[in-house]
């Protein structure tokens, strides 16, 4: 035991304010999840247009369907190139 305290030890309050840029930090992530979200919604009504599944699906679905797409396409805009060189 301490004779200056008598053995009562004194605890520091934790503050509950973060610092600025923590809250920036917050914010900044917050609003890029925003905008990352906004992104999957564009691309599942895209996909939606031709790929007509029922139900609700979840962003890894979408970005799996749209990545499928594309190389969908790619392949396509391939092939039409090919046929349209053999033309010649």
């Amino acid at each position: 035991m301490s004779a200056i305290t008598g053995g009562i030890t004194k605890k520091r309050k934790k503050s509950d304010a973060k610092p600025q840029s923590q809250i920036n930090k917050c914010l900044n992530e917050k609003r890029r999840r925003t905008q990352e979200n906004l992104y999957i919604d564009e691309l599942a009504e895209l996909i939606s247009a031709t790929d007509m599944s029922s139900g609700k699906t979840d962003k890894c679905q979408i970005l799996q369907r749209t990545v499928d797409q594309v190389r969908r396409q790619i392949s396509f805009a391939s092939l039409t190139n090919m046929i349209d060189n053999s033309h010649v």
